[in-house]
């Protein structure tokens, strides 16, 4: 079933809607219309955002997290998967999925960066080019905020969070082998850069019990403007498994762990 700039598919008892195209204003509304449909005259309880995009406009985005939040409030369950690539905007899309329910492929590219200027025709003098620094400054903190409120709370608090994400350390680093393996890595590859950063960054918010660590990482590695291991995206509860892959996976109820000092882990 087609939708405009979406597809429609219905199962049993789960509707999918793909986006494989940029994210747009008129592909933001087709995903308005498609989630009324699915949710509001199929009846169905959860749908899949099947997302392969290159990214798009700010404004799209904000418009179709707006009425994913409406559904939500309403009790529906909105998973996001990414097929084969999910950058900028559309990277943002995939992590605000259900936690929990966010899905990549082995082979997905993912690219997670602050907000850009498009194309224009004006001239941009030094004050415009100031005025519009800052205002881009204040979006990206707005919607980084919103996210990281959206992944925390959806991990069940800060501290259930930083234990979430503790385990998905230790997870990474016990299957490290499998994981190179099924992801199809160089072998020897030595631990990742980051892999010392985010399991320090777990350790604080734990100790401190809030998410400015967290939001302090995030905002410096959007800030790099390169593709994210997927490593990193599930160390980072941005995504929560990978096809293909079982030791990445959502651990629903995680326990406190004892993290062995970062020298004593075996090399991921």
């Amino acid at each position: 079933m087609t939708n405009t700039q979406v597809n429609i598919h219905l199962r049993d008892d789960i509707g999918i809607i793909d986006v494989d195209s940029e994210i747009t204003e008129r592909l933001a509304i087709s995903v308005e219309t498609a989630l009324a449909k699915l949710f509001g005259y199929y009846k169905y309880e959860r749908i899949i955002l099947r997302i392969s995009s290159p990214g798009g406009l700010l404004g799209a985005l904000r418009h179709i997290l707006e009425y994913i939040q409406n559904w939500r409030l309403k009790g529906y369950l909105v998973e996001t998967e990414v097929t084969f690539c999910a950058a900028s905007a559309a990277a943002v899309l995939l992590s605000f999925g259900e936690v929990g329910a966010r899905t990549a492929h082995r082979h997905t590219s993912v690219l997670y960066h602050h907000s850009r200027v498009g194309g224009t025709a004006s001239v941009i003098t030094a004050s415009g080019a100031n005025y519009l620094a800052s205002l881009l400054a204040s979006t990206d903190q707005n919607l980084l905020l919103r996210l990281i409120t959206h992944v925390v709370n959806g991990s069940g608090g800060i501290r259930a969070f930083s234990t979430q994400g503790s385990v998905r350390c230790e997870l990474l680093s016990v299957h490290s082998e499998d994981i190179s393996m099924a992801l199809e890595l160089p072998a020897g590859v030595k631990r990742p850069h980051w892999f010392k950063p985010i399991l320090a960054m777990y350790r604080v918010i734990g100790e401190k019990s809030n998410h400015d660590a967290y939001r302090q990482y995030l905002a410096k590695r959007m800030e790099s403007d390169t593709p994210m291991d997927l490593r990193e995206a599930y160390a980072l509860c941005l995504i929560d498994r990978v096809h293909g892959v079982p030791a990445l996976q959502f651990l629903p109820e995680t326990s406190p762990v004892q993290i062995q000092s970062p020298q004593h882990l075996p090399s991921l």
